[in-house]
């Protein structure tokens, strides 16, 4: 028979205050541990969510955080299929201030952590699925807040999924892991006087790891998403920063029977920068983004890694504010792997878009770098396939009161791919450059140049 176990937990919310002091949001955590000997199919699902933080009606101080969340799924199973599934969210911050007192800050997203585990040990496989995790984590947004303070925080969010296989005689389809981490979006400050500044976006660390035992395909799959600066709504003042996202997926297969491929993409996504307001104020910088993913393959089927990085955009700047400057990037070979069948690696690394500004200087766009050259290679002489994509940022566009736009990044691509084996080996890099912002009547942008150059020393291959 199948079993299904589901568990949930909420944290109680913060009380507001004036000048008092603050409440404390309760935490919430929710935690499964199940080692299953009789069900061919077990589901376990846990989900937690933080209690919010309370108001601060004062023109001082902050208001209270949000409560973390904590959800753990993790089940074993010796009889059949095990599945694990976990979703967990930080409180809201508390708000500061309201429309006729001002002062007090918002206060900071909870923070969300998250793990799922499923391990299946047996011969059985349902639906097509031997085992199967998947993680749903996301910060708590920060509290808004009036005047000259400060939008709270968004909370981090930390997230991992794995699935295993581990009897070699399993013949299900699919070994599956799934991981989604988002950070907290910061807090908008609202009437916004000199000081101001929006809430940082929450960063987000996400990892999936897939790994197969039998003639299982093994699939893994990873995504992170830096939460979004705080905005200036309206007054004066500056936008928050991006969050910072960090992806890795990892997908194996140990049977050197059959011909089931292996897949494993990572992506991250830096956190949009907050939207400022008026002269001499700026909008957040865009949050930093990286990606790493590996694959190995025992059997003929073939090993695909894709990690693709893409820097947050920067906010936009309102009533003379500057754009926020996109975030930067780097090739740093950020992908592996090995089978004795088609090994394919791919990392693409596109820096941030600088944010538009209406009269004030737009953003410039993210510079991608290269660190590390990417590379592949086969012990087997396998056919590789390597392949390097680098995108600069695009300039922000300046806006119909006389904005500026910001410069589209160069790149320049110098031997960024490389790979060895005694079979076929393909080697591509391609470099594209950002482009400048559009104006209305103020200063043309610069579009980025691009440039590829490969000099290879061949003393192997007839072709």
């Amino acid at each position: 028979g199948s079993l299904t176990l589901t568990q949930n937990a909420a944290g109680g919310a913060a009380g507001s205050v004036y000048s008092g002091t603050n409440g404390t949001a309760g935490d919430a955590s929710s935690e499964v541990d199940r080692n299953e000997t009789d069900s061919s199919y077990v589901q376990v699902n846990t989900h937690a969510t933080g209690g919010a933080g309370g108001y601060r009606y004062d023109t001082s101080g902050t208001a209270s955080a949000g409560g973390d969340a904590d959800a753990s799924s993790i089940v074993t199973n010796s009889a059949g299929r095990a599945d694990a599934n976990v979703t967990a969210t930080g409180g809201s911050g508390g708000n500061g201030g309201n429309g006729t007192i001002k002062g007090a800050s918002g206060g900071a997203g909870g923070n969300a952590t998250g793990t799922a585990s499923a391990l299946n040990s047996s011969t059985v496989s349902i639906s097509n699925y031997a085992a199967s995790g998947r993680s749903n984590v996301t910060g708590g947004t920060g509290g808004y807040s009036y005047g000259s303070a400060s939008g709270g925080a968004g909370g981090s969010a930390t997230g991992s999924a794995s699935a295993e296989s581990t009897n070699a005689a399993n013949t299900g389809t699919w070994v599956s892991a799934d991981g989604n981490v988002w950070g907290g979006a910061g807090g908008t400050v609202y009437n916004a006087l000199a000081g101001a500044v929006g809430g940082q976006g929450g960063d987000a660390d996400s990892s999936s790891t897939s790994t197969a035992a039998g003639e299982n395909y093994s699939w893994a799959a990873d995504n992170a998403h830096g939460g979004r600066g705080g905005n200036i709504n309206d007054g004066v003042g500056s936008g928050g920063d991006g969050g910072d996202a960090d992806s890795t997926a990892e997908a194996t297969r140990s049977n050197s029977s059959g011909s089931q491929y292996v897949q494993a993409s990572a992506t991250a996504t830096g956190g949009l920068g907050g939207n400022g307001r008026g002269t001499g104020e700026t909008a957040g910088a865009g949050g930093v983004a990286s990606a790493t993913a590996s694959g190995s393959n025992s059997g003929t089927g073939s090993t695909t890694v894709t990690a693709s990085s893409t820097g947050g955009a920067g906010g936009y700047g309102y009533d003379g504010a500057d754009g926020g400057q996109g975030a930067n990037g780097a090739l740093v070979n950020s992908v592996s792997g090995s089978g004795a069948g088609t090994l394919t690696l791919t990392e693409s690394t596109t820096g941030g878009a600088g944010g538009g500004s209406d009269s004030g200087q737009a953003g410039n766009g993210g510079v991608v770098s290269v660190t590390n050259a990417v590379s592949g290679s086969s012990a087997t002489g396998s056919t590789v396939n390597v392949t390097a994509n680098a995108t600069g940022g695009a300039g922000g566009a300046g806006g119909n009161a006389g904005g500026n736009a910001g410069n589209g990044a160069s790149t320049a691509l110098t031997d960024a791919v490389t790979g060895s084996t005694t079979g076929s080996l393909t080697l591509t890099q391609n470099a594209a450059g950002g482009a400048a912002g559009s104006v209305y009547s103020g200063t043309n942008g610069t579009a980025g140049d691009a440039s590829s150059e490969v000099d290879r020393n061949e003393t192997d291959s007839s072709y």
